[in-house]
């Protein structure tokens, strides 16, 4: 399925990505109209901090942009890793200590 979108030079396409990394993108994706995972569910899934997941997030939507070609979702995703960089747990749970980096 295509959006019509064609990445410039530079860009680069989720073919492109490792497939960790792709998997963590869809994941994010699923999980922003909730304001994110919880910092269990990203462990469990990653077996990283929700801090590092959000963090790496950030990094691969601003230094890949094509690999979330809706300019609407990228920017849904921006807005997730900012709040939950600041706030880290919307639960109000803290994190077990082993989430912590």
């Amino acid at each position: 399925m295509s959006d019509g979108y064609t990445p410039s030079a530079g860009q680069r396409s989720n073919d492109d990505l490792p497939a960790e990394a792709v998997r963590m993108l869809d994941f994010a994706r699923r999980w922003a109209p909730f304001g994110g995972a919880d910092a269990e569910d990203i462990f469990m899934g990653f077996g990283i901090s929700s801090r590092r997941f959000f963090l790496r997030i950030q990094r691969l939507i601003t230094q890949h942009p094509a690999a979330v070609p809706n300019p609407a979702v990228r920017d849904e995703l921006a807005a997730v890793c900012a709040d939950r960089l600041d706030h880290p747990d919307p639960t109000g749970r803290p994190a077990p200590q082993a989430f912590v980096t």
